[in-house]
């Protein structure tokens, strides 16, 4: 009785498994392609020189606290708009948490999802809404905002530091094709928050048979955006907050690099990491892996960069990364916000 509800879950997990194997496999083969022309001496002699530059090292591994407040000023911004109030305190363990988990899922968009459902707990949010479902949605769509408005904040900062050194867009004709595109791109993409269709059109989309199903839900999502649209104040707040964002990433990129031992300008990173962080976004690998540090060396040629030093700069960005997600699991075990407790039924 069973097996005819089963099989579209079956195929999905299936599927699921598969975008996954192709995911690993294509981290695995652009990591062994830059690994072709890299010795592991090279690669431990980068690593060794940590030990006498430590000071630009701890400087490093400090920075994400710096990103973190960031990006939990910009959430409060966003929930702000949809007259939600929380702690500084709570949006830091929610995303030092999360970073936990972006470490542990295979991607990012099922961290976005868990953080959906836990702002979803937050009070205020989805007032309104008659379900759970419904905070769920709007919950989504405050996260769904956060990418969007960090993505632009990624692409205004490399924009800008360009500006202020066309020379680095000069030498490198790669990042002079990519950061136009990648401009549009993202305009584009912002338009669709200000473009939002009438009511009138919406119900008259809404009104085929095939999307009568999910009126409800477009109607939930469709009042949260607007929320955005008369609160453009707080839009611009989280913006100004991605370009901090972005700016305490470059910088943790200059650190590792002095760590490293590796001669390269801020001028010249300030441009090319931002690009490098998009790209490292697409969900083609695992967490970025292979895409970070292919994009490092191929786009950061003209800085000076070759394959053992974009490997031994991305791989210590990643071990930065992953030590302040095992604070974020360390967090999660030892003090549960109010947030994360399951709710009794």
């Amino acid at each position: 009785m069973n097996e005819p509800s089963s099989a579209p879950e079956t195929r999905a997990r299936a599927n699921s498994i598969l975008w996954l194997l192709f995911r690993v496999g294509v981290s695995c083969a652009l990591v062994w392609f830059l690994l072709r022309g890299v010795s592991l001496g090279e690669l431990l002699d980068f690593f060794a020189r940590t030990v006498d530059n430590w000071p630009w090292l701890a400087a490093a591994l400090a920075m994400p606290a710096i990103g973190t407040l960031a990006s939990s000023l910009r959430l409060l911004c966003l929930l702000r708009a949809q007259r939600v109030d929380a702690s500084i305190v709570e949006l830091s363990m929610l995303h030092v948490i999360s970073s936990f988990y972006n470490q542990l899922l295979p991607s990012t968009i099922g961290a976005d999802m868990i953080r959906a459902y836990w702002v979803s707990r937050f009070q205020g949010i989805g007032d309104g809404t008659e379900s759970g479902t419904g905070r769920i949605l709007v919950a989504g769509t405050v996260i769904g905002v956060e990418r969007l408005i960090g993505a632009v904040g990624i692409v205004a900062t490399a924009l800008i530091a360009s500006a202020l050194d066309p020379s680095v867009l000069r030498a490198s004709p790669g990042l002079r094709a990519i950061l136009p595109l990648i401009t549009i791109g993202t305009l584009s993409a912002i338009g669709l928050l200000f473009i939002i269709p009438g009511r009138q059109f919406g119900r008259s989309v809404f009104s085929i048979p095939l999307l009568r199903r999910v009126r409800d839900k477009a109607v939930t999502i469709y009042g949260a955006l607007k929320a955005y649209r008369r609160s453009l104040k707080y839009l611009f707040g989280a913006f100004v907050l991605s370009i901090g964002l972005q700016a305490s990433i470059i910088v943790q990129y200059w650190l590792l690099a002095g760590a490293l031992g590796l001669d390269v300008s801020f001028r010249g990173l300030a441009v090319l990491i931002p690009v490098v962080t998009l790209i490292s976004m697409m969900p083609i690998t695992i967490n970025g892996i292979g895409l970070r540090e292919q994009a490092l060396r191929t786009l950061g040629a003209s800085l000076g960069f070759t394959a053992a030093s974009a490997v031994a700069l991305g791989w210590a960005f990643v071990m930065v990364k992953v030590l302040w997600a095992l604070a974020g699991g360390i967090i999660q075990l030892r003090y549960r916000p109010r947030w994360m407790e399951v709710p009794q039924r």
